[in-house]
C-alpha cells in the first residue's frame, strides 16, 4: 500500500504549459522522498532525464499528462531506481514523447534487495531514437533481477527507431525485460513501428532475456505475452531467451512494411514454449521477407529438462512469400518434443505462399526428437512441402553410417493436414534440396495418415518395417527395395507405391502410383522372421 498524501510536481514549481522547461521542478518533486507523486494535467518539457530513487514503495501517476524531451539529446527520459526491499512500484498514466531526442522512455532498475511487484500500466511512450549515439533504444525497459512479479499492461509504445546501428550490439525495442528470474506478464499493449534504418539488426516489439541466459544452469523464467496488438516491427514481434514462455491471443500485423531478411513473428530461443491462439496478417513490401517464419523454435539448454514446444490454433493470412510457418534449429540441446497442430494459413492467391510449412534441423548429437504436424490447413504451399529437413542437416539424415542412428531417435507424425494446391508437386516431405551424399533420408518412425491434396508426394523411406506400423497408418514413399531405399518386410512386385496402409493385425494394402492397382499382402510371424503368405494384385 502507498502511504501519505500525494505530492504534485506543481507544488515544486512545475508549470506544464508546453513552453517552460520544467526539468528542475519535476526533479525536485522526485527528490522529495514521497511515495506518491502526481503530474496534474499539462504538457511538461524536460531538457535532461528524470530520475527517482526509492528504498520503499513508489506510485508515480502521470494523470494523462504529456512529458516531452526538448532542446537536446538525452539517454533515458524517466528512470526509476529501487534500492530497498519495496513491496510495490507503480508507473501509470504518463504520455512520454522522446521527440526523437531521447533513447529510452521508461527505465526501471533494481539495484539491491527485492521488489515484490512492479506495475507499468496505461502509459503512452513514443518517438525514441539514439541520435547517432551507439546505444539501444527502448519505449519501456525493465532490468528485472530481484523483482518477483512484473506486470506491463495497457501501454501504447510506438515509433522506436535508431540512426546509429551496430548489428548484434544495439537494438530498437518496444518493450524490453532483462535479467528476468521470476514472473512476467505483458498484456493488452499496442506496440507499433519498431524499426532500424539499415541491415538486419534487432528491431523487436518485445524482447525478453532471462537471468544468466547464456549459462547451462536451469532457468526459472516463464514469461506470458498475451492479448497484445503488434504492428510493423522490422526484426521480430517477439524474441524470448528464457526457460519457457507463452505467446497467446495476440494480434500481429505487417502492412506494406520492409521487414528484415529473416523476420520472425515469434522467436523462441528458449528451453520450451507455447505459441497459441494468435492471429496474424503478413503483407511485406514486395520482394521483402521471403526468409520469414511465423515461429522459430531454437531449443536451448536454458531449461535442460523441458524442451517441449507447442504451436497450435494460430491463424495466419499472407499476402507475400514466406520461408516457413514453423522452423526449428536446436542449439546446444540433444532432445526436444515439438507439436504443430490446428493452425490455419490462408491467402487469396497462389502468388502468396509458404514455401515449407515445417522445417527441422537435426544435429549428429541428437538423442531424441519427436515431431508432430497434425490437423493444419494451408491454402498454398510453394515449391517445398509440408515437412522439410533444413539443408545443413542433409548429411546427418542421409549418411549411410549416421542415418540409422538418426532414424532410431527421430519420430515424425504428419496426420490430417490439408492443402488447397494451386499446382502439382507439393510434397508431404520435401526432398528437392537433395542429400549431398546421394543417399535418401533414413526415416524409420513414421505416422503419416489422412493428408489431403498433396500431389505425388514422395517420402524416401528406408528401414521402415511395415509390421511395426499401427493400424490405419498411411504414408507415401518411393522404393525399389534396394539398399538405397525401401521397406523392411515389403512385398516384391511393385517398384513404386503411392501409399501403404496397415489395415489389420496381419494385412497391409499398397496402392500403385497411378492408382490403377492395389496390392493386398499378409505377413505372419515365423521362426525366420516375417514372411508374406499371400500377395494379390487387383485392377480397378
Amino acid at each position: 500500500m502507498i502511504s501519505g498524501a500525494p505530492v504534485s510536481v506543481k507544488d515544486y514549481g512545475a508549470v506544464g504549459d508546453g513552453l517552460v522547461d520544467d526539468t528542475l521542478a519535476i526533479q525536485a518533486a522526485l527528490n522529495s522522498g514521497s511515495e506518491h507523486i502526481v503530474f496534474p494535467d499539462g504538457h511538461y518539457l524536460i531538457s535532461s532525464g528524470l530520475t527517482v530513487s526509492t528504498s520503499g514503495n513508489l506510485f508515480l501517476d502521470g494523470m494523462g499528462s504529456k512529458i516531452s524531451a526538448a532542446s537536446q539529446s538525452m539517454d533515458k527520459m524517466l528512470t526509476i531506481l529501487s534500492t530497498g526491499a519495496a513491496k510495490l512500484v507503480e508507473v501509470k498514466n504518463f504520455h512520454l514523447s522522446g521527440s526523437n531526442l531521447a533513447s529510452v522512455g521508461i527505465f526501471v532498475e533494481l539495484t539491491s534487495n527485492t521488489l515484490s511487484k512492479l506495475v507499468v500500466q496505461n502509459n503512452i511512450v513514443e518517438g525514441f531514437n539514439n541520435g547517432g549515439v551507439t546505444r539501444s533504444t527502448y519505449g519501456i525497459r525493465v532490468d528485472a533481477l530481484g523483482i518477483e512479479s512484473v506486470v506491463i499492461d495497457g501501454n501504447i509504445v510506438q515509433d522506436v527507431n535508431r540512426t546509429s546501428v551496430a548489428p548484434g550490439s544495439i537494438a530498437s525495442v518496444g518493450i524490453g525485460v532483462y535479467e528476468l528470474k521470476y514472473g512476467l506478464v505483458i498484456s493488452k499493449n499496442k506496440i507499433s513501428n519498431i524499426t532500424s534504418p539499415v541491415g538486419d539488426a534487432d528491431a523487436d516489439g518485445i524482447q525478453i532475456f532471462s537471468y544468466n541466459r547464456l549459462l547451462s544452469e536451469h532457468q526459472t523464467a516463464s514469461p506470458i505475452i498475451t492479448q497484445n496488438y503488434f504492428y510493423n516491427c522490422k526484426g521480430r514481434f517477439v524474441k524470448l531467451q528464457s526457460a519457457n514462455g507463452v505467446v497467446s491471443q495476440n494480434r500481429f500485423e505487417i502492412e506494406d512494411y520492409a521487414v528484415s531478411g529473416s523476420f520472425d513473428f515469434v522467436d523462441l530461443q528458449t528451453g520450451g514454449g507455447i505459441v497459441s491462439d494468435n492471429t496474424a496478417f503478413y503483407k511485406p513490401v514486395a520482394g521483402e521477407g521471403t526468409s520469414a517464419s511465423f515461429v522459430t523454435m531454437n531449443p536451448r539448454d536454458y531449461a535442460t529438462q523441458e524442451n517441449q514446444y507447442i504451436v497450435s490454433n494460430n491463424s495466419l493470412v499472407i499476402e507475400g512469400e514466406m520461408f516457413a510457418f514453423a522452423f526449428s534449429y536446436p542449439v546446444g540441446v540433444t532432445n526436444a518434443t515439438i507439436k504443430v497442430s490446428d493452425n490455419i494459413v490462408s491467402s487469396d492467391s497462389s502468388d502468396f505462399f509458404v514455401k515449407d510449412f515445417m522445417v527441422l534441423n537435426l544435429t549428429e548429437d541428437t538423442q531424441f526428437m519427436d515431431l508432430s504436424v497434425n490437423n493444419n490447413q494451408i491454402n498454398y504451399l510453394g515449391v517445398g512441402g509440408l515437412f522439410a529437413f533444413y539443408q545443413d542437416c542433409w548429411d546427418t539424415v542421409s549418411d549411410p553410417v549416421t542415418g540409422p542412428l538418426i532414424a532410431d531417435i527421430f519420430k515424425l507424425s504428419l496426420v490430417q493436414n490439408s492443402c488447397r494446391v494451386g499446382d502439382a508437386n507439393i510434397d508431404l516431405i520435401e526432398t528437392d534440396l537433395g542429400p549431398t551424399t546421394g543417399e535418401p533420408p533414413y526415416l524409420k518412425h513414421l505416422m503419416i495418415r489422412g493428408n489431403s491434396n498433396f500431389a505425388d508426394s514422395q517420402v524416401f523411406a528406408k528401414g521402415v518395417d511395415v509390421q511395426a506400423l499401427p493400424d490405419g497408418t498411411q504414408f507415401y514413399f518411393s522404393t525399389d527395395n534396394t539398399p538405397s531405399g525401401g521397406l523392411v518386410n515389403a512385398p516384391v512386385g511393385f517398384e513404386r507405391y503411392v501409399m501403404v496402409e496397415r489395415i489389420g493385425d496381419s494385412w497391409c494394402r499398397l496402392s500403385y502410383i497411378d492408382g490403377s492397382k492395389v496390392a493386398l499382402f499378409r505377413f505372419d510371424v515365423t521362426p525366420a522372421g516375417f514372411s508374406y503368405t499371400s500377395t494379390t494384385a487387383l485392377t480397378f
